[in-house]
């Protein structure tokens, strides 16, 4: 760099954009998969049983205890809700308890769902390392500012549901709003960057 700093220059601006290529291409891999994931969640199971199943899967690869609020959820919410709902909504606990094990290394997370006033109501709270970021910020806002976990903020928006994430150093706490009216509609997720 010193002697040919043109020819080093030009030798960096080529790994830039060989970096930034290989970046594209596996965000499109793990969308891909992200996508074969969410159509092979084993929809003949209620909501219940796949979300003890997940818990104890988390605990068992991730070392992080998982707390579940009863009432855990209700036949009502699998006779109000799209499967594809369902399934949506199975994908969002996922990808929350896994950001919260492996980018905020929290040792237990608290998990909440009911049924109120038409929609499902999630809270997902950890002792983790919280996100990059602190503060209450809701949906809009982390769109904006494109902050949070891109995965969840995505599916969210997608089935017209609400997010709100507080974030300290301590931990953080997702509370997640998912109508069960069968006329949402998903769209396409946008982005696979994580916490």
């Amino acid at each position: 760099m010193g002697t040919r700093p043109e020819e080093a220059e030009a030798v960096l601006l080529g790994l830039e954009d060989v970096v930034l290529s290989e970046q594209s291409t596996l965000r499109r891999l793990v969308r891909r998969l992200q996508q074969a994931e969410s159509a092979a969640v084993e929809l003949d199971e209620d909501l219940g049983d796949m979300i003890t199943a997940l818990a104890f899967r988390i605990e068992r690869q991730w070392n992080m205890r998982v707390n579940m609020l009863p009432p855990l959820i209700s036949e009502k919410f699998d006779e109000a809700a799209l499967r594809s709902v369902i399934g949506e909504v199975y994908q969002i606990l996922r990808e929350a308890l896994v950001n919260a094990a492996r980018h905020a290394h929290a040792n237990s997370a608290t998990v909440s769902l009911r049924i109120d006033k038409g929609a499902l109501s999630m809270i997902v709270a950890d002792d983790g390392q919280g996100f990059p970021f602190t503060g209450r910020h809701d949906l809009a806002r982390l769109i904006r500012y494109d902050m949070g976990p891109n995965v969840i903020r995505d599916r969210v928006a997608a089935l017209g549901g609400a997010l709100v994430i507080e974030s300290t150093r301590q931990g953080a706490r997702l509370e997640i709003r998912i109508p069960l009216d069968p006329s949402a509609r998903l769209s396409p997720r946008l982005s696979s960057t994580e916490r």
